[in-house]
C-alpha cells in the first residue's frame, strides 16, 4: 500500500470545513484514508448545510483547517449523504446529517487555492525514477567518531518549451527494526517558463508522468507533489520553497503493482539525456495532435484494459497514430499492396510493423502474416468478420498484445525523435526476446497448418 506520506499525518484528526461559497457556515469533519483514495467525512452537519451542499452536486470545492494546517478540496463529488432525526417524537428539534466528500485534488498548506491560481513550479516525487536516472554510487563513512559522508552525482537540468526540469538525486534514511537503511530517490522539479494556472500545471505534470510510464512500459506512480507559488517577471531560473503548498491528485490510480518485476526502463536516460528536452517538446506535440493514442495507451498501462479490449485498444491506437503521422507512408503501402479501392486498416497496420520490423528481425513475409492476423482479429471482434486468420485463443491474443505494445511503444519513440538505430541497439524489455521468438514460432506453426 502506497500512500502520500505528507498527507497521511492529517488523517483521522477532527478539523473544521466549509463550502467554498459559505465561508461563515462551518462543520466539523475528518480526513480518512481508504485505499487508494482520501475522503472527508462529516457527521454533525445541519439540514441547512446539507441542502446547500446537495444543491451544488458535483465539482464543488471545500476549504478547511486540520491541526492548524489549511486545506483546499477541489472538484469534489459527494458519494454519500444522509440524516437522522435527533428525536423522532419531536421533529422540531431538527436532525443530524452526515456526508462523505471525495475530492479529485487536495491542496494542503493554504486555503482558497483554485484551478485558476498561478504557480511557478512544482517538486514531484515519482516512483522508480532512480531506475531511470541512476545516481552515482553513494559513499557512506561509518567509522566511529566520524560524520556520515554521502556523495552522489549533481542535479541534471533539462530545458523544454514548457518548463525546465531538474532531476535532483537525494537520499532518505529509513528507520527499520533491524537498523537504519538508506533509500536513493530522484526529486523531479518543474520550473515553468511562465506562471501557469494550477489546472495547466496539473496537465503538464501528469503528461510528463505518463511519458515516464511509456519509457518504463509500466505505470509510474506520483508519490507526492509540492506546488511552488512564488514567481517573478520573465523566466524563472530557480525555485524557492518559501511559498510551497502540497498537492495530492486524489483521482489518479495509485498503488498499481507490476505484474512481473522489470528492473529497467526500455531505454537508459544516459542514452537520450542530450536530446531529452527535444523529446519532451515532441511528446507534448504528440499529445496535442494524437491525444487518443495517449488515452488508449494510458488505459492499458493502468490495468483498465485486458485481453480482447486491450487488443482492440492497440489497433485503435495504431490507426490514430497512422492517421496523424503516417498518411504518405500508408499511401505507398497501398500502391504496393492494393486491397480494393481505398486505404484499409491492413495498410496502416502493415506500415507500422514495417516501420519497426528491424527491431524484431522480421522478414517482409512475417509482416504480411502478422498484419493479416491483427486485422482479421480486429474485424472478427468488431464486425464478426471472417475467422480465417483471427486469433481467437487467449494465448495467441496475449502474445500478439505484447507484440503490439512493443510496436506502438517504438513508433512513439520514433515520433519523439529517438533514433531508430538507437532503439534497435539499446531497447530492452524483459519479455521482448521471448515475445519475438514465440511470434516466429506461431508463424511457422500456422503456415504449416494452412
Amino acid at each position: 500500500m502506497v500512500i502520500n506520506s505528507n498527507l497521511y499525518k492529517y488523517i483521522n484528526i477532527i478539523g473544521k470545513f466549509w463550502l467554498a461559497d459559505s465561508e461563515k457556515d462551518s462543520f466539523t469533519a475528518q480526513l480518512v484514508y481508504r485505499n487508494p483514495n482520501y475522503f472527508v467525512i462529516g457527521n454533525m452537519l445541519s439540514i441547512e448545510q446539507l441542502r446547500k451542499i446537495d444543491a451544488h452536486k458535483n465539482d464543488i470545492c471545500f476549504y478547511g483547517v486540520i491541526d492548524g494546517v489549511q486545506f483546499s478540496l477541489l472538484n469534489c463529488s459527494i458519494p454519500k449523504s444522509g440524516y437522522r432525526y435527533l428525536d423522532i417524537k419531536d421533529i422540531e428539534k431538527g436532525c443530524d446529517c452526515s456526508i462523505e466528500i471525495k475530492p479529485s485534488e487536495i491542496v494542503f498548506g493554504e486555503c482558497y487555492i483554485s484551478e485558476n491560481d498561478e504557480i511557478s513550479g512544482a517538486s514531484a516525487l515519482f516512483d522508480k525514477m532512480d531506475e531511470f536516472i541512476k545516481p552515482e554510487a553513494f559513499d557512506f563513512d561509518y567509522e566511529a567518531g566520524k560524520r556520515l559522508s554521502i556523495s552522489s552525482r549533481d542535479s541534471i537540468n533539462v530545458n523544454s518549451r514548457k518548463y525546465k526540469l531538474v532531476f535532483q538525486p537525494q537520499i532518505k534514511m529509513l528507520a527499520l527494526s533491524k537498523g537504519n537503511n538508506f533509500k536513493k530517490m530522484i526529486i523531479t522539479k518543474f520550473i515553468f517558463n511562465k506562471p501557469e494556472k494550477v489546472s495547466e500545471a496539473r496537465r503538464l505534470i501528469t503528461y510528463t508522468q505518463f511519458l515516464f510510464s511509456i519509457l518504463k512500459l509500466n505505470y509510474i506512480e506520483l508519490l507526492s507533489l509540492e506546488l511552488i507559488k512564488f514567481h517573478s517577471k520573465g523566466v524563472v531560473d530557480s525555485i524557492t520553497t518559501e511559498y510551497d503548498v502540497y498537492y495530492h491528485m486524489n483521482s489518479l490510480p495509485y498503488d498499481l503493482k507490476e505484474l512481473w518485476p522489470v528492473p529497467s526502463f526500455c531505454l537508459n536516460f544516459e542514452d537520450i539525456e542530450s536530446d531529452f528536452g527535444l523529446i519532451l517538446d515532441n511528446w507534448f506535440d504528440l499529445c496535442s495532435k494524437a491525444e487518443p493514442v495517449v488515452e488508449l495507451f494510458y488505459q492499458i498501462l493502468i490495468k483498465k484494459s485486458f485481453d480482447i479490449n486491450k487488443f482492440l485498444n492497440y489497433v485503435q491506437a495504431f490507426e490514430v497514430y497512422s492517421n496523424c503521422f503516417r498518411k504518405d507512408d500508408v499511401k505507398k503501402v497501398r500502391s504496393r499492396y492494393p486491397r480494393g479501392d481505398k486505404i484499409t486498416a491492413w495498410h496502416k497496420v502493415f506500415d507500422l510493423i514495417s516501420l519497426t520490423k528491424d527491431c524484431f528481425s522480421f522478414e517482409n513475409a512475417d509482416v504480411i502474416k502478422i498484419s493479416d492476423w491483427i486485422v482479421d482479429t480486429r474485424n472478427y471482434y468488431t464486425h464478426y468478420g471472417r475467422k480465417d486468420d483471427a486469433l481467437t485463443s487467449f494465448e495467441e491474443r496475449g502474445l500478439i498484445n505484447r507484440l503490439m505494445e512493443y510496436i506502438l511503444t517504438i513508433a512513439i519513440y520514433v515520433q519523439l525523435g529517438i533514433s531508430l538505430d538507437l532503439i534497435k541497439t539499446k531497447f530492452y524489455h524483459a519479455f521482448l526476446n521471448d515475445t519475438i521468438n514465440h511470434v516466429k514460432e506461431l508463424i511457422v506453426n500456422k503456415t504449416k497448418s494452412d
